[in-house]
């Protein structure tokens, strides 16, 4: 059996070395570099009372992070048509709300929001095949959240 695994093995990754062939996913534990841009929710799944019909009224949520850790999101109706139109509408609500947030990413992917200086949210962060996936931080209810960058 051992000797099988090895060479399953070694076929695949003669496969993803191969020209003209697939590169094997991107896999990896998000960094305060990976972070850095705007992101567009694509699923969410979540045990938290009330997430997914909050999700279900304001399908679209953009966010966005800065260099120095800050960080907005906002939740909408509709999508936006493009880039500008998506940081105008962050910077209407980083006025609006009155809250500072940053973000940290410690350890492995260990991600958490602060609002106002004080922990408020913590995730696992992940980034896999361009998408940022955020799951739950231990002892928190099952969330799954996919990310994907939003570009012009």
């Amino acid at each position: 059996m051992t000797g099988r695994l090895f060479a399953l093995a070694f076929v695949l990754a003669a496969l993803s070395a191969a020209p003209g062939q697939a590169q094997p996913a991107y896999h990896n534990a998000c960094t305060a570099e990976d972070l850095e841009g705007v992101w567009q929710l694509v699923s969410i799944e979540a045990a938290e009372p009330g997430v997914e019909a909050f999700y279900k009224a304001h399908p679209i949520e953009y966010m966005r992070f800065k260099p120095n850790g800050d960080y907005i999101y906002v939740a909408m109706d509709a999508e936006l048509p493009d880039l500008a139109a998506v940081n105008a509408s962050l910077d209407r609500a980083d006025r609006a709300d009155g809250v500072t947030y940053k973000v940290k990413v410690e350890g492995v992917g260990d991600l958490t929001i602060l609002r106002n200086g004080r922990p408020f949210q913590r995730f696992t962060c992940i980034i896999s095949d361009r998408r940022m996936n955020w799951h739950e931080a231990r002892g928190m209810p099952r969330l799954n959240r996919s990310h994907a960058r939003v570009r012009d």
